[in-house]
């Protein structure tokens, strides 16, 4: 009896040194993890945890009553704040125990908050329409049967022109479907793509569903150069429904070739 009450006690000391841990870690805005070096090796520790920045930390109002978007230090694909274990718990604060890293100074990094197992890749990403050309960490998804890989990529906040709006600069806090096609070395972003020229060897049926109007209408627009153009693209519409579109096909081909 004597044993089983001390084991208990033990136990519950125990959760209660996990329970302050957490406690620091949440006061101090971090969560553990793992950063993978660029020769391989793997180091423990605690990186900075990735909250979205809220609306009064990167929105910001300029002259003449414009709007820019302030990038936060540390935020998500441009580099991470790491600590290794011993110097989080030992010499937390100090700037020679704080370590920065930019994306091309790792291979990536394992992000594990309570459990939820995030897996960071350091990679060069491509994108047209932002005008995104660089290393950044971008989150794996899934590997595809056609050796696609599928990545989430976080638009970094200062490619935002300072004269957009509100709700422009809110837009740029999402996830952007990313791919990293079979046999390239650069990640794209799937919403840039053109639906016909992207899928006619990677997934014709998302083509075939295209031409048949089943993503949007293109049939009943004006014959003009442009419109002859936009039958060719994702680009048809708002910008709303140029995304709603090339998600509608990307999805279409994880069911139909990426499993």
């Amino acid at each position: 009896m004597c044993v089983m009450l001390f084991a208990a006690a033990n136990i519950s000391a125990q959760d209660s040194v996990l329970e302050d841990q957490w406690a620091i870690l949440e006061k101090r805005g971090f969560v553990p993890g793992k950063i993978i070096t660029l020769t391989g090796d793997t180091i423990e520790g605690y990186i900075h945890k990735m909250n979205l920045p809220t609306e009064d930390e990167v929105i910001r109002p300029g002259l003449s009553g414009s709007v820019g978007a302030y990038a936060p230090e540390f935020q998500f694909g441009k580099n991470i704040l790491f600590y290794e274990e011993k110097d989080f718990w030992n010499n937390y604060g100090e700037r020679k125990a704080r370590q920065k890293y930019k994306a091309k100074e790792l291979a990536g990094y394992i992000y594990d908050y309570t459990g939820d197992k995030r897996v960071f890749k350091s990679l060069l990403v491509k994108s047209v329409e932002f005008l995104v050309s660089g290393r950044y960490f971008v989150e794996w998804v899934k590997d595809c049967k056609n050796g696609d890989v599928i990545y989430k990529f976080m638009l970094p906040v200062d490619v935002v022109n300072m004269h957009h709006t509100i709700d422009e600069v809110r837009r740029c806090f999402v996830e952007y479907d990313a791919m990293l096609p079979a046999g390239e070395k650069t990640v794209i972003l799937i919403r840039d793509q053109i639906i016909k020229k992207f899928y006619a060897q990677r997934c014709p049926q998302v083509v075939e569903k295209f031409n048949n109007g089943e993503y949007t209408d293109v049939s009943s627009k004006k014959e003009s150069k442009l419109n002859k153009l936009a039958k060719l693209s994702a680009y048809v519409g708002t910008s709303e429904e140029r995304e709603a579109i090339a998600l509608k096909a990307f999805i279409d081909y994880l069911q139909l070739c990426g499993e």
